[in-house]
Parts: C-alpha cells; sequence; structure tokens
C-alpha cells in the first residue's frame, strides 16, 4: 500500500505552475511524477487531465483579462480546434488498446522526446 504524499503533491503542482508560466511547461513535473507512481493507467490519466485542464482553464482565463484574444488569435484557435478533436480521439483509441506498463513506457518515452526536442531547439537557436 502506498503512502499519501500530499505536500510532495502539492510542491509538484506548484513547480508544474511555475514551469507552465516560465515555458509553457505545466504538465512536465506532473507527468514526471505520475510516471515513478504504481497507478494503473486510468488513474495516471485522470491525475494529469484534471491538473491540465485546470492550469489550462486558468490560462485561457488569464489571456482573456489581459485582452490577449484578437480576433486574428480567435481565428486560429477556430482552426486548431478541430484538428485538436481529432488527435484527442487518436489518443483516446491508443489508450484504450494499451495496458498500464505500456502506457507507462509510452509516457517516458514522450518526456525523453521532447526534452530532446527542446534541447535541440535550444542548440540551434
Amino acid at each position: 500500500m502506498e503512502r499519501p504524499t500530499p505536500i510532495i503533491e502539492c510542491i509538484v503542482g506548484f513547480f508544474g505552475g511555475l514551469l507552465g508560466d516560465a515555458a509553457s511547461l505545466s504538465g512536465a513535473l506532473p507527468t514526471m511524477r505520475c510516471a515513478m507512481r504504481p497507478w494503473p493507467k486510468a488513474e495516471t490519466r485522470a491525475v494529469l487531465q484534471s491538473f491540465n485542464v485546470a492550469v489550462l482553464a486558468l490560462a485561457c482565463i488569464m489571456f482573456a483579462v489581459k485582452g490577449a484574444y484578437t480576433w486574428d488569435t480567435l481565428i486560429l484557435i477556430g482552426l486548431a480546434l478541430p484538428v485538436t478533436m481529432v488527435f484527442a480521439q487518436i489518443g483516446i483509441s491508443l489508450f484504450k488498446r494499451l495496458d498500464d506498463d505500456q502506457f507507462r513506457r509510452l509516457i517516458i518515452a514522450m518526456m525523453f522526446l521532447s526534452g530532446i526536442i527542446l534541447m535541440l531547439r535550444a542548440l540551434i537557436t
């Protein structure tokens, strides 16, 4: 039986929020934390999805309050939404096909790949 660690979870969430503010990487630390937990894939998804929805909703609200949405921005959001929905459906079907270990390995591989891409972008620019 695993022990509850609310202080660690709060610290991870806080620093995830800081990374989101600094570099739009709000989900990186919670994803790594969840990958280290012996949770089934549904529990991991529930934690990550609710965290990301909360962070992204807050970001959208803050952008609206600051007046960041122009007509051009809204058009681009409208164009991106259908593509986002298609790929969300692809992700859901992939999620259903993976077992817990495959899901955990996929998360770790995607985190590694995104880290490599960020490092290469930093080196190139």
